[in-house]
């Protein structure tokens, strides 16, 4: 049986087997080392996927069915760039 417990520097309810801080003393802790990091890119993040495009109007449909309607299709959809 688990036993909840809360952190007591953010009051963040996880419980006694998590072998992780909480998210916001990870956080800090990063912080605090200040490291370089291990990936870097001078390019835009899109470039890490094949078809972003297609790849990030799937997403939005899922996050529209899931919140709005599960009647949305893909062809409601069309660039925020048509609106301006």
């Amino acid at each position: 049986m688990a036993i909840p417990v809360t952190c007591p520097s953010c009051n963040t309810a996880f419980e006694v087997q998590d072998i992780h801080p909480c998210f916001r003393e990870r956080l800090a802790s990063v912080r605090r080392e200040n490291a370089e990091g291990i990936f870097h890119l001078d390019r835009p993040a899109k470039a890490l996927f094949r078809n972003y495009n297609r790849l990030a109007a799937g997403v939005s449909l899922d996050l529209y069915r899931q919140y709005l309607s599960k009647r949305i299709k893909r062809t409601d959809l069309f660039p925020v760039e048509d609106m301006l």
